[in-house]
């Protein structure tokens, strides 16, 4: 009732101001009102970015984060702990999982690709996706070689990590490889290591098959192979021992005798001993395989030597002679030109040069050098030494020996070398004469020397019959029982020329003497022989 008397009163008024304006504004109070704005609808969005997934590798730990993947839209509050992750379709590799926290990791155990799909949870939303996880093979393998043979009694070793092929792993560690023997079995003495060396000292010959593993990361490579040990070989070969003479040093190496079959073969793991019979007195046998010292009596000493190396031996027989001490030992050693004639025997004879007599390089048959003697008419060449009565051969055995080679052969007289002049009772020479080199003048070679070329010249005086040896070869005997005793200044010892006697005419030859040796008490040779080059021991 009240609110149509309030419009009536409304009508009224607007009626009655109609008349005094003509334009009106008519406010009507209404009760307030509130209005509550709706707000709008929003749509989460989830999606997975579609791409290749990196490989994993058998064995080998395997870790890869989805999250980055992961696009949420619709929410500008997006929160990653809130979104959840499963697999729904498909299975991962056996030793792959799915975290809470979206991330794939694990150890794969087999080779191979499986599809997958896997989802993201987010607000009721879900973004899916397809992927290939591909699980590359993991392969060990061991190549097949011939393994480099080993020797009975000889350290072995062989590094097998070289063979070793391992594929399917980008950080291979060789470290992790673990080996072993799966069939047959390694020589005596071979051991395989964890390093993966086989190494020992195999002690007896043979052949083995043996099939090697080596395991990485639950994968296994093998391989057989065969594994010969070759028989240790230990020979002490024979040799003719240079002759020794009594009272000078005298040393022979054996241990260039010795052969093996071992590539390692070391001296110094060799022994050394006398087995059976005696050395020559004054020598003795070292344990490194020397026989050294100073011969006392002369004498042919048999004897045995044993050689051990790596538990295997050889034995072998030798036979050192031991001549008598030399009243001349002059090897005829030096330098060109030098004036300087040694005796190298125990009486050391000094010796004077006289002229041009010389050492010479030209031509040697031991030591590279040797005495020359250059022929001159009006000057003496000759060397010679005083007196010397060692060399005095008086009526015992002896030797005299030398190498001759002559330039010019005379074909009347020549003194090569001699004490005394050749005509005074009691001297003796060694001579070219009516081209035959000769003692004294006789007995003489049949063979007649060719100029230019060596000749071995030896002399022996036995039992009363002294014999003329070229190139030891008997040429001449005969009965001899004069003493040759010499003394005065037609007793020297000379070489080159004579002195004294026919009027003190010259006798000279023109040529070369090496290795002359005079022994006293002792004939050498009283049959055919082999001549040495070089004097004992030299």
């Amino acid at each position: 009732m009240k609110k149509l008397k309030f419009i009536a009163a409304l009508a009224l008024a607007s009626s009655t101001l109609s008349a005094y304006a003509a334009d009106y504004y008519v406010v009507i109070p209404f009760k307030s009102k509130t209005t509550v704005e709706k707000p709008p609808t929003v749509t989460v969005t989830v999606t997975l970015g579609a791409v290749s997934l990196p490989s994993a590798h058998q064995g080998s730990a395997y870790i890869y984060d989805l999250k980055p993947l992961l696009q949420v839209k619709g929410d500008t509050a997006f929160d990653v702990t809130k979104v959840t992750w499963s697999l729904s379709a498909g299975a991962l590799p056996a030793g792959i999982t799915l975290s809470a926290d979206g991330t794939l990791s694990g150890t794969p155990t087999v080779p191979g690709q499986q599809t997958l799909t896997l989802r993201a949870t987010y607000k009721g939303a879900n973004g899916e996706q397809t992927y290939q996880l591909v699980t590359v093979a993991l392969t060990v393998a061991l190549n097949a070689i011939s393994l480099p043979s080993a020797l009975e009694g000889a350290l072995y070793t062989y590094d097998l990590k070289p063979l070793l092929q391992v594929s399917g792993d980008t950080a291979f560690d060789a470290t992790k490889v673990t080996w072993s023997l799966s069939n047959g079995a390694l020589p005596a003495g071979i051991v395989l290591n964890a390093d993966g060396t086989l190494s020992g000292t195999p002690t007896g010959p043979g052949q083995q098959s043996v099939t090697l593993r080596a395991s990485y990361k639950g994968s296994n490579g093998e391989q057989t192979y065969q594994f010969v040990t070759v028989a240790l070989t230990v020979k002490l070969n024979t040799t003719t021992p240079p002759p020794a003479m009594a009272t000078k040093s005298y040393t022979l190496d054996l241990r260039p005798l010795l052969s093996t079959n071992d590539p390692k073969y070391s001296a110094t793991n060799t022994k050394w001993a006398l087995s059976a019979g005696t050395l020559p007195a004054g020598l003795t046998l070292s344990t490194t395989g020397v026989i050294a010292g100073t011969p006392t009596t002369a004498a042919n000493s048999t004897f045995t030597v044993k050689a051990d190396y790596l538990a295997h031996s050889s034995s072998q027989d030798y036979t050192i002679k031991v001549d008598p001490a030399a009243g001349l030992l002059m090897p005829m050693d030096g330098a060109n030109g030098s004036t300087s004639f040694v005796d190298a025997g125990p009486a050391a004879i000094p010796f004077v040069a006289q002229g041009n007599a010389r050492i010479s390089t030209a031509k040697s048959m031991s030591g590279g050098a040797s005495a020359y003697f250059d022929k001159s008419a009006n000057t003496r060449i000759y060397a010679t030494a005083a007196s010397a009565a060692g060399l005095n051969l008086g009526t015992s055995d002896f030797t005299v020996e030398a190498w001759v080679n002559l330039d010019i052969v005379e074909s009347y007289y020549g003194h090569i070398f001699g004490k005394g002049n050749g005509v005074t009772a009691g001297s003796w020479t060694v001579v070219v004469y009516n081209s035959k080199l000769c003692w004294n003048v006789a007995p003489c070679s049949k063979t007649t020397p060719v100029a230019g070329t060596w000749y071995h010249v030896a002399v022996t005086r036995t039992g009363g019959t002294l014999r003329l040896f070229i190139n030891g070869v008997l040429e001449g005997s005969q009965a001899d029982s004069v003493s040759y005793i010499s003394s005065g200044s037609t007793g020297n010892f000379t070489m080159g020329d004579r002195i004294g006697g026919d009027q003190n005419q010259q006798y000279p030859v023109k040529g070369y003497v090496d290795s002359l040796r005079v022994v006293v008490g002792s004939a050498l040779y009283t049959s055919n022989f082999t001549p040495s080059a070089s004097l004992p021991n030299y």
